[in-house]
């Protein structure tokens, strides 16, 4: 409801006891121009009849749709299909920084560098002494060569050495019930009943005694816990599948029996179901 101000209020009240100046004609003149104006106003304001717009979906023609993709990116593609589109549709790039930093990207595959060279120099008869300060000796060369920031560096390796002990001590558990057979390399099996190619390069695979595998991946962060193994990590699993379709040409037709993520701050060890 309309309140008048008092100042108005005797305004109109001065101009309606002018009768014969025509002061009522006056304020009727005045209310019917604000009444159009106000009637503008409500058509100007009325929602106007439409349609609702569909939910926006990445779903572009199959004829442009990827037809390569690694198994890393199946977590992307659950959690976020705009950035597959953007990535292998529209083909659009992040942009590279000025300057490299030291962040989780480098720190990531400085220490999967490690690994994989320390992990190929084990030999049958070493000793968790050995073994560890091979890791250590391994550690200092390749972060002196990958890592320029000094101070990175020296923490980097501070926390492997740190965790060393635990390393050595989980690898020791694993060589007892197989040997590494794949290092670093790359295999691929296309989806059933599409023409999808899933590739994938897992950063270990062993051979286990009874002639099934056990594939592991190294986590410089954090490790996968199992509501997310079981919803949206899943290279592993993928990896086993390209594995059991003949992917890895090394290794025929094989079965996974066991898949891991191996911490590299703990030697914390998360398995993967079946």
């Amino acid at each position: 409801e309309t309140v008048l101000s008092r100042w108005l209020s005797r305004v109109l009240n001065l101009m309606a006891g002018l009768k014969e100046q025509g002061g009522k004609a006056a304020i009727d003149a005045m209310k019917d121009r604000g009444n159009r104006l106000l009637d503008l106003a409500r058509i100007v304001e009325a929602p106007l009849p439409a349609t609702p717009a569909r939910r926006p979906a990445a779903r572009p023609p199959v004829e442009f749709r990827p037809r390569n993709l690694p198994i890393t990116s199946i977590r992307k593609l659950i959690l976020n299909p705009y950035a597959v589109y953007a990535g292998y549709v529209l083909r659009l790039r992040k942009l590279a920084t000025l300057a490299p930093a030291p962040d989780a990207r480098a720190k990531g595959e400085a220490l999967h560098l490690v690994m994989e060279d320390f992990v190929r120099t084990i030999g049958p008869d070493d000793t968790p002494e050995a073994m560890r300060d091979r890791l250590i000796a391994t550690a200092e060369r390749i972060l002196e060569d990958e890592v320029p920031w000094v101070a990175p560096r020296l923490i980097w390796l501070s926390r492997l050495r740190g965790a060393s002990d635990a390393l050595i001590e989980g690898e020791r558990a694993r060589q007892a019930g197989g040997q590494p057979v794949l290092i670093e390399e790359r295999g691929r099996a296309r989806v059933e009943e599409t023409e999808v190619i899933l590739n994938g390069r897992p950063d270990r695979v062993d051979r286990l005694t009874d002639g099934r595998l056990r594939i592991v991946d190294y986590k410089s962060g954090a490790v996968p816990t199992k509501p997310e193994i079981t919803t949206y990590e899943m290279q592993l699993a993928l990896a086993a599948g390209i594995a059991r379709r003949g992917g890895f040409p090394a290794l025929g037709q094989s079965e996974a029996a066991e898949m891991a993520y191996v911490s590299l701050k703990d030697a914390r060890e998360v398995a993967v179901p079946d």
